[in-house]
């Protein structure tokens, strides 16, 4: 229910009295008294009504109680022309408002309620003028009143519950962030995940990947709540050091539609030790930067260059028996890029000339200089690792300081 707006009702009652004569005053001024005098009765009329609103079972009795009363007066404030009076007994509008927001109670179904207690109220006003014999005008004018000043409350309702709602949202949105970004950092106690997280969808017996996006990649974000499954209503939960996270409860696939994004996913783990990933994630997406790696990057498919990043001493013992005799240059540069190739190529001559734009006979000609000079035997499966763990290593060195976590 919605409580009159005192100055619009007396604007109103101005309006409906113009042209009609001081005796339509007086005549709706004494219907007003018997209304007030019906109170308890009205009230019980109105509550009736509202039992054929479902919503309405939400509302608690006492809260029903004191909307209905204050319908009554205030419609018998608004035909006598009277300051509302009874304004110190009886709760604001929007107090009002906020509570059946609270409990859950829609716009529409208010809006809806609302006028048909009125028309409730309105029969009876219209009763009560022909018992009481006043004249055919005065009535038209008591009902013209009373449905100007209901339009006008349900408008502000409705006004002011957009208002309210987008408050909540902004609220809730609020703590939502807050607590995500404690369950990704560790900042929270088991027992408070549980019992919070539940609120917000995290289910604290469920397995959750925690899948951090490079930087703010909202289109691939956006695709990864459409495709992969979460108990969360929106499985973006905030950022992480700049990046974009999202919590799922299945592993992002490494399938084509995300071959030109770039991702980190780990997991699983349940919601008490997920910030224990967020380390993880951060790291895979660094080595994944640095190799110029795209899609969607997990400890499994980067192992290899974790590996690498994390035993910088191999990687510098490597380089000196597999590059440093290679020398500078440019001429150094189209042998490592042609090894590069050639281990990428799994030891193909043919697709190595041809992704390179060369003869056979040159990816050939390097190949031996490349043995010539290390003595390397790419024949073998363990020294083709060394090689291949040298060079990408290389590239490690050759981009010292791009790293941006």
């Amino acid at each position: 229910m919605g409580n009159i707006d005192t100055d619009a009702g007396r604007s109103v009652a101005a309006n409906g009295n113009a042209g009609l004569g001081g005796g339509i005053d007086e005549a709706l001024a004494l219907v007003a008294d018997k209304i007030r005098q019906q109170v308890p009765y009205l009230r019980l009329r109105q509550l009736e009504e509202l039992r054929a609103f479902s919503h309405y079972e939400r509302v608690p009795l006492g809260d029903l109680e004191r909307s209905t009363e204050r319908n009554v007066l205030r419609i018998a404030d608004l035909l006598s022309g009277q300051r509302d009076a009874s304004s110190a007994l009886l709760e604001e509008k929007d107090v009002s408002t906020r509570r059946r927001v609270d409990q859950g109670v829609p716009p529409e179904v208010v809006r809806s309620a609302h006028r048909a207690v009125v028309a409730i109220l309105v029969d009876e006003f219209v009763e009560i003028g022909r018992s009481e014999g006043i004249s055919t005008d005065a009535v038209l004018a008591g009902v013209r009143r009373i449905w100007d000043w209901t339009d006008t409350v349900v408008d502000s309702i409705v006004e002011d519950r957009h208002g309210i709602e987008l408050e909540k949202s902004i609220r809730r949105e609020g703590r939502r962030a807050d607590f995500f970004s404690r369950v990704l950092n560790g900042g929270f106690p088991t027992e408070e995940i549980a019992e919070i997280g539940d609120f917000h969808g995290l289910k604290a017996e469920t397995d959750y990947w925690l899948t951090l996006f490079d930087g703010q990649d909202s289109a691939a974000a956006s695709l990864v709540e459409r495709l992969v499954p979460s108990t969360l209503d929106r499985s973006i939960v905030g950022f992480v050091h700049g990046h974009l996270a999202a919590l799922t409860t299945a592993a992002v696939p490494d399938s084509q539609e995300f071959s030109t994004s770039l991702m980190a996913c780990v997991g699983p783990f349940r919601p008490a030790s997920i910030h224990e990933g967020v380390g993880l994630a951060l790291e895979l997406l660094r080595s994944a930067r640095l190799f110029n790696i795209m899609g969607v990057v997990t400890s499994k498919n980067l192992a290899l260059h974790l590996a690498l990043l994390r035993q910088p001493e191999v990687g510098e013992t490597l380089c000196g028996q597999y590059v440093a005799p290679l020398g500078e240059g440019a001429a150094a540069e189209a042998l490592t890029e042609t090894l590069r190739t050639y281990l990428r190529e799994d030891k193909s001559v043919q697709r190595t000339a041809e992704h390179l734009f060369v003869h056979p006979n040159t990816v050939r000609y390097r190949l031996e200089k490349f043995r010539c000079s290390t003595g390397a035997n790419l024949d073998r499966t363990d020294e083709t690792v060394r090689v291949w763990w040298a060079l990408e290593y290389d590239v490690i060195r050759q981009r010292t300081g791009t790293d941006e976590s």
